[in-house]
């Protein structure tokens, strides 16, 4: 049996000085050119397969998170 990957469900609200439609396409259709318009957040933005925007795509992002915090929402001992 194939082992499963574990999934992480990240969640982030920012402030943002350009129209949501660029920034929805930046994110959607131009992921590899985050390190270049934003050096100090994003180190590396690459498609690993398919074309980066179609369902079944694997995108891999590197990140720096300046400032986080977390919240517990629930804890299964099991």
């Amino acid at each position: 049996m194939a082992q499963s990957t574990p999934t992480h469900v990240i969640d982030v609200e920012s402030e943002i000085s350009c129209p949501a439609d660029k920034m929805y396409d930046l994110l959607k259709n131009q992921l590899t050119r985050l390190p270049v318009i934003f050096p100090e957040i994003y180190k590396n933005a690459q498609v690993l397969e398919g074309d980066g925007k179609s369902l079944g795509s694997v995108r891999r992002w590197t990140y720096v998170i300046h400032h986080t915090s977390d919240e517990i929402l629930e804890v299964d001992e099991k």
